[in-house]
């Protein structure tokens, strides 16, 4: 057994020569903080920008599709109005005239409504929220 306590004391000289001190391991600990604390900062400004970045594509996007829904109504007022106005010039009555571009926007109107619809119908997920939700469960 003196072996063994040979092996101990000798463990134990040569781990107290290589132990850290408690200010060497307090250093440690301050220099990953600091790491951390770095890479939480570049973080957050990535964060900052890329939210910042996503903001002005929402507006410009939120633009662009005013804009092309006031181009929209603009084209589609012309092309009814020169239609209505060929009409007239064909020698057809203005009364006719107003229901030709009346029932054209009617036409018009109820094609987007079920267009509309079905999309609707679409999103609604009721398959999925079933399962999730175990709504229908008996």
């Amino acid at each position: 057994m003196t072996t063994t306590q040979q092996n101990i004391a000798n463990e134990q000289a040569s781990a107290s020569n290589a132990d850290a001190s408690v200010s060497d391991v307090i250093s440690a600990w301050d220099k990953v903080f600091q790491g951390v604390k770095a890479r939480m900062r570049t973080n957050a400004s990535v964060v900052a920008a890329d939210f910042r970045l996503s903001i002005k594509a929402l507006v410009v996007t939120l633009i662009c599709i005013l804009l092309l829904v006031a181009f929209g109504v603009v084209i589609w007022v012309s092309l009814l109005a020169g239609i209505a106005y060929a009409l007239m010039a064909f020698g057809l009555h203005w009364s006719w005239s107003l229901l030709f571009v009346l029932a054209t926007n009617l036409v018009a109107w109820l094609v987007t409504q079920r267009m509309l619809r079905n999309a609707l119908n679409s999103v609604k997920m009721t398959a999925s929220a079933d399962l999730l939700f175990d709504s229908k469960s008996e």
